[in-house]
């Protein structure tokens, strides 16, 4: 913000001093072009400043499907693959992507305000009733489950992310192990991201939720 405006000025000022002409365009107040011209006309240098635009990707439920993971593997662009622990392609989905430059984090599965399914891969369900120990246990093997991940985000989780002794309990392994945790944002009464921040753990939170049902909403 502060830095095109001030950068304006200085070769403003430069130009002035060497007797150079100088002309400039401002596309908005974060972006311009400037021209630095000899006196016969002919330009120094044509400088392009605007400020740079990020968008991070992290792409959910991976683990299940094997050519889903090759696809993402091969696209061209740095994002996070988020592997469920225990799926049938876990630990080749997470080596895939580590082998194509692409960042791993294990999505987590947390309690749901409503009934999850009795399969394998939520054996190491976060839920209200567990113990320090068993918080930790349950983490380190959905870990273990993901080699080289980076962090972790919640899959499900509108109730337990709510509880905020029991994201306190999940935020201790989080900066105990110098992980980083993003919070999808299943409930809009997501207290993870809160958890993460009074842990002293690094953390981000999801903005857009982009799903698969293919309406308008």
């Amino acid at each position: 913000g502060k830095g095109v405006p001030a950068l304006a000025r200085r070769l403003r000022r430069r130009a002035a001093a060497l007797g150079l002409g100088y002309r400039e365009k401002r596309a908005g107040r974060d972006a311009f072009t400037a021209r630095r011209a000899l006196p016969d006309g002919r330009e120094v240098f044509v400088l392009s400043f605007a400020r740079r635009m990020l968008v991070a990707l992290c792409l959910d439920d991976l683990g299940y499907r094997w050519a889903a993971a090759k696809r993402i593997a091969a696209l061209p662009c740095r994002l996070t693959g988020a592997i469920i622990p225990h799926t049938p392609h876990a630990r080749a989905t997470a080596a895939l992507l580590r082998s194509r430059g692409k960042e791993v984090f294990v999505h987590l599965p947390m309690e749901s305000t409503y009934p999850m399914a009795d399969v394998p891969e939520y054996a190491d369900l976060i839920r209200e009733g567990l113990s320090a120990e068993e918080v930790r246990g349950r983490i380190l093997r959905s870990l273990a489950a993901v080699p080289g991940a980076a962090g972790l985000n919640n899959h499900e989780g509108s109730k337990a992310t709510e509880d905020a002794p029991l994201m306190a309990l999940v935020m201790r392994v989080v900066k105990e192990r110098g992980l980083v945790f993003l919070d999808s944002r299943t409930t809009a009464g997501s207290l993870a991201w809160r958890a993460a921040r009074s842990a002293g753990a690094r953390w981000a939170r999801r903005r857009v939720f982009l799903d698969d049902p293919a309406d308008t909403a």
